[in-house]
């Protein structure tokens, strides 16, 4: 057979690019991580602009929103347009930076599951810059103005507020948690302006508006709610930058004329203060704090774009380990291989060469790049392999002469062979003739026994089905005794649970019922007092408002009606808390009432378990009539095992006949053995003497 070097360069390769695939492996699935990590990072990066194209966006439609609101609320409009247009043109620049960063980074790619809000937040901008000529005309109201551009606001928030969907990162979701905290903080804060600007205003004009005021104070709430919010979220250097950003005359001065305005109720003195002046304040104020966002955006996106450079970094290291772990392994690969090859190409020509039979071969290595120290172990092999094929060869040639002298005595043995022969079959006829009357005894025997061992089987057998058949009356009748004892008590519990039960859902019914119609005239009670609480809060406000005008002899006046107005919200309060338990008490009898409903159903349901016992009755009949054909099984088996063992005992007898003749053939083969023996013994006597 011809060796095939090339194939065992094939098995060789697979053996060493077997670890090296595993390697690769190992490499393709840190180089995909890598890829996981670099698209995450660059998904951050574009949810990141794209916030930060929005929170630019929003913050113009926050001024354009106040602008708007101090132009319809201001006499001197002409000089307001003059702001109010110049904040369009910044609105309508950020309008335009915003849908560029929403080409470069598409929405449907960015988070498709949120593509139709970003079309939904676009279409609501327009909508809100629709109004700009309802403004100008004078047709929009400040509930109009605020309502539309709140609601784009919101929407653009929203869209911020996907970025963290987006991002895979822990630490740039909290980065962008506390940069959105800021940001719901800073539309409050816009409200806040535009609602203070207001309330300024008609302050000036000796007018008050409780609820523009209530809403003021609202925004006012929301926004240091939010700014709460970002403290908790922010890191330390994060809180430190906005103290140290947030801070000024601009700043000190809000939080002075926010004093003005929370005092305002009782005082409606807004100390000159104009609307305007509020807004500009106010406005450099928000632009500190819009100075934080785009500080902790920008510090965001670094890191977004540090995680991608790393990941980039890392993919590239993968991918030239990969390259060099491939080239080197096959340059290695193919150098090893290319030599063992040669050595075994070299080994199989000289073991093909003693196969044939030449054992006077050169062994000589005539390849010094062969000189390997497995080729060397090789060639020693091949050397104790000649050898021994050499001795193998003269062991042969003695076994040829020695088996020319054992055919010289083989020819005497076959004479005295012969006649042992003839001698032999003499012996050999009488003992197959006692042979042969044994075995047709044996017959006989093996006959009676196998009817014997038939015979008990089938009295066992029988036996065993009327032990079973008695023990399954037993089973049977247990079975009945407590089924019916359980059928009797399970019928006497349910007539008693049903009367009982019966008999106490009605009553609660009813109770319940009263429960229902005693809470709906607490909740008229309720409607009556809070009506009446409102209309006290009215008259302490006009009466503040009055004794205000009254100057000092309305001051007592105006204390009083303070007092009523503080007691009127308290009352208004209380009445709102006791409307929300009512309403729990009303819902809690609801549930009841309803639960009362299903116990009644409960009780229907008692008919269908009197079905269920008449059934387990009827199976205990059908569990009477198993029994009384197992007791007819028993019968019919024990007269079967009677009748088989007087058998057994008529096959025993016919066993001990066939038995005794069986020792008399025995006695027989046994003296033919003997003569038998004797004449092998001679035969063998010869044979050692020949």
């Amino acid at each position: 057979m011809q060796f095939k070097s090339s194939s065992m360069a094939w098995q060789l390769n697979g053996l060493v690019a077997l670890p090296l695939l595993t390697a690769l492996l190992l490499g393709l699935i840190l180089g995909y991580q890598q890829l996981q990590v670099l698209h995450s990072s660059k998904l951050s990066i574009s949810a990141i602009e794209v916030a930060e194209a929005s929170n630019a966006l929003v913050h113009q439609l926050q001024r354009e929103r106040g602008r708007s609101v101090g132009f319809l609320s201001s006499d001197e409009r002409e000089r307001v347009s003059e702001a109010l247009n110049a904040q369009r043109s910044e609105t309508d620049r950020a309008v335009a930076a915003f849908d560029v960063v929403l080409t470069r980074n598409p929405p449907a790619e960015l988070l498709s599951a949120r593509a139709a809000d970003f079309v939904t937040s676009r279409k609501l901008v327009d909508e809100a810059l629709g109004l700009r000529a309802r403004v100008d005309a004078g047709d929009a109201s400040v509930g109009n103005v605020l309502s539309g551009y709140t609601t784009a606001v919101e929407g653009l928030i929203d869209t911020i507020g996907f970025a963290v969907e987006v991002s895979q990162s822990t630490e740039v979701t909290e980065n962008l948690l506390a940069y959105l905290a800021l940001v719901k903080a800073v539309e409050n804060a816009g409200l806040e302006r535009a609602l203070g600007s207001r309330v300024f205003d008609l302050i000036g004009r000796h007018e008050f508006d409780a609820s523009l005021y209530n809403s003021y104070l609202v925004r006012l709430a929301g926004e240091r709610a939010y700014l709460r919010d970002f403290l908790a979220f922010a890191k330390p250097e994060f809180r430190e930058h906005f103290k140290s950003t947030v801070v000024g005359a601009d700043v000190d001065q809000v939080i002075a004329w926010r004093e003005i305005l929370t005092t305002l109720p009782q005082t409606l003195d807004g100390q000159g203060v104009r609307g305007v002046e509020w807004f500009d304040t106010a406005t450099s104020r928000i632009d500190l704090i819009v100075e934080v966002e785009n500080w902790i955006a920008a510090q965001t996106l670094d890191v977004a774009q540090a995680k991608a450079q790393s990941a980039r970094l890392r993919l590239i290291a993968v991918a030239a380990g990969l390259l060099a772990l491939t080239l080197g392994g096959a340059w290695i690969t193919r150098r090893q291989t290319s030599r063992m090859v040669k050595a075994v190409d070299f080994v199989s020509d000289r073991l093909q060469s003693l196969a044939s039979g030449d054992l006077d071969l050169d062994l000589t290595q005539p390849d010094q790049a062969l000189q390997s120290t497995e080729t060397l172990q090789m060639h020693t092999g091949l050397i104790e392999l000649r050898k021994s094929a050499q001795a193998q060869r003269r062991l042969q040639q003695e076994k040829l002469e020695a088996a020319e002298a054992e055919a010289a005595r083989a020819g005497t043995l076959r004479s005295i062979v012969s006649e042992f022969r003839g001698e032999f079959e003499s012996v050999l006829s009488r003992l197959t003739q006692g042979t042969s009357a044994l075995s047709d005894s044996a017959v006989r025997l093996t006959d009676g026994a196998s009817g014997t061992q038939h015979r008990s089987s089938t009295a066992s057998l029988e036996a065993s089905r009327s032990t079973e058949a008695a023990e399954s009356v037993a089973g049977a009748a247990e079975k009945i005794a407590s089924s019916i004892g359980e059928v009797s008590r399970q019928a006497q519990s349910m007539r008693g649970q049903a009367a009982t039960v019966s008999q106490e859902s009605g009553e609660i019914a009813e109770h319940f019922a009263g429960l229902k119609s005693m809470g709906d005239e607490i909740r008229s009670v309720m409607d009556l007092i809070s009506r009446i609480a409102d209309q006290t809060t009215l008259l302490a406000l006009n009466a503040t408002i009055e004794s205000a005008r009254a100057g000092e002899a309305g001051k007592g006046f105006a204390v009083v009606a303070s007092e009523v107005k503080s007691l009127a919200v308290q009352t208004g309060s209380s009445t709102e808390n006791i409307r929300a338990k009512v309403e729990a008490m009303v819902a809690a009898i609801d549930r009841s009432a309803a639960s009362i409903e299903r116990v009644s159903s409960a009780i229907d349901g008692l008919d269908s378990q009197v079905g269920i016992v008449t059934t387990a009755v009827d199976e205990q009949l059908v569990t009477a009539d198993d029994i009384s054909q197992s007791a007819a099984h028993a019968a019919a088996g024990t007269k079967a095992a009677s009748t088989n063992v007087q058998e057994v005992e008529a096959i025993a007898t016919e066993t001990n006949k066939e038995a005794s003749s069986v020792r008399q053939t025995v006695g027989d083969l046994s003296a033919l053995v003997e003569t038998l023996e004797a004449q092998t013994r001679g035969f063998l006597e010869r044979i050692m003497a020949a």
